[in-house]
């Protein structure tokens, strides 16, 4: 599995992928674009999923993901809530913030 974490800002999407034994394998900043997202995206071998907090793009994100079958949590680490987008299906859930 390839963990793709994603900060984003209305000029830029930086990238930061790292592999099951918690290596960084990848690490980038591209112009914020759908085809710059998902350019990097598919560029990561499969199986793949994106983290990113809740912000301003998240629903953005969150659309193209579904559009085009990615997966990405959207983590709000101060209420404990995540949202998960597949296939153009949405889940909503709690998970408990360990500091």
């Amino acid at each position: 599995m390839q963990y793709i974490g994603m900060d984003t800002n209305i000029s830029n999407l930086d990238f930061a992928v790292v592999n099951d034994a918690g290596q960084l394998t990848k690490a980038t900043s591209v112009a914020t674009s759908v085809k710059n997202f998902m350019g990097f995206v598919r560029k990561v071998p499969p199986p793949r999923i994106i983290y990113m907090e809740e912000g301003t793009l998240a629903g953005w994100a969150l659309e193209f993901c579904a559009h085009f079958g990615e997966k990405l949590i959207i983590t709000n680490p101060v209420t404990g809530h995540l949202k998960l987008a597949t296939c153009g299906q949405f889940k909503s859930g709690h998970f408990e913030v360990v500091s």
